[in-house]
């Protein structure tokens, strides 16, 4: 079965954040679909791994995730 997730990295500071990691692990049986942006790494298990260069303060960025379960 097919399924989408929605992750969100927002920074909430004064200042800009940089060379941001963000990691989200699938669901225990889940196979990797694609990732919006593009995810480095990226393999058909495991977690999956964006790196932003640069988070504006204030900024928010939205990653997907789709995947099989």
């Amino acid at each position: 079965m097919p399924a989408t997730y929605e992750v969100r990295l927002r920074n909430t500071g004064d200042d800009v954040a940089k060379n941001v990691r963000l990691a989200f692990d699938l669901p225990g049986g889940a196979k990797l679909l694609s990732t919006t942006p593009s995810a480095s790494g990226e393999s058909k298990s495991g977690p999956v791994v964006w790196t932003f260069e640069r988070v504006p303060a204030g900024a928010e960025q939205v990653c997907i995730v789709k995947c099989t379960i």
